[in-house]
């Protein structure tokens, strides 16, 4: 979980550092993704980026929160201590 918190902070200031480079440069978006066209992928894949592990972070926290596991969230049916439970995924049976 701290891992993905951190690597959620860092691509944040990335992708803050790119975004004041493109406004400060004062050109028209067309002209700046001309001259710097990996400049501009580059941000689309860091946005790309941030999503996934904002949203794994989040998934992890509230997985934290719940006191419970990927393992048990995914595969509850398959695991025997936990086959006669409800598989409602907001509950860990040892809580």
């Amino acid at each position: 979980f701290w891992f993905l918190a951190a690597q959620t902070v860092e691509l944040c200031v990335f992708w803050v550092e790119g975004a004041i480079y493109f406004y400060q440069a004062k050109h028209p978006f067309i002209l700046w993704m001309s001259h710097y066209p990996m400049m501009f992928y580059g941000m689309c894949m860091l946005t790309m980026f941030v999503a996934m592990v904002v949203s794994l972070t989040f998934t992890h926290a509230f997985l934290a929160m719940a006191n419970l596991t990927t393992w048990e969230v995914m595969s509850w049916h398959r695991i025997s201590y936990l086959r006669g439970l409800e598989s409602d995924g907001k509950r860990s049976p040892f809580s």
